[in-house]
């Protein structure tokens, strides 16, 4: 899939980052790994214009699947996921994107709620990055900090 995911959960576009601090006078390691990926949803785009983003909304339940399997391989290889979403609402192909994944999210929490390893909704926190242009990055910073706090 060049775009979102694949059926099998696998997201395009997907790049890990890891941050280390070793403090070995006092025996400390820290680490703060990010990964970021393709809307993890299933959906394409028109190759030719770049635009016109098509959420495949045929079979819901693949997609539910796909979004289950997703996180489900980013908790076992990272521990506790958050799910930060800075796709535009401004924008008609993002804005449609946002809402299938924020669908697919809640109905993904309606599964496993109460169960092993249950998804709760404040995983998935959307930020409108594109409508801070033009503010310093301190600042943006500042704002989603307590967020990601959850």
């Amino acid at each position: 899939s060049s775009r979102g995911l694949s059926p099998e959960g696998d997201s395009a576009s997907f790049v890990e980052c890891e941050q280390s601090l070793e403090l070995p006078q006092m025996g400390i390691m820290l680490s703060y790994v990010s990964v970021r990926g393709s809307c993890p949803c299933l959906w394409e785009q028109n190759r030719r214009t770049g635009n016109e983003v098509r959420v495949s909304l045929d079979n819901e339940k693949v997609g539910d699947r796909a979004l289950a399997a997703h996180l489900g391989a980013l908790e076992g290889a990272y521990g506790r996921t958050l799910l930060l979403s800075i796709l535009s609402p401004a924008r008609h192909e993002e804005a449609t994107l946002q809402s299938a994944l924020i669908a697919c999210a809640r109905a993904l929490v309606r599964a496993t709620n109460g169960t092993p390893g249950g998804r709760k909704p404040e995983q998935l926190i959307a930020f409108d990055l594109s409508s801070r242009r033009g503010v310093p990055l301190r600042d943006v910073c500042a704002e989603v900090a307590p967020l990601l706090k959850a």
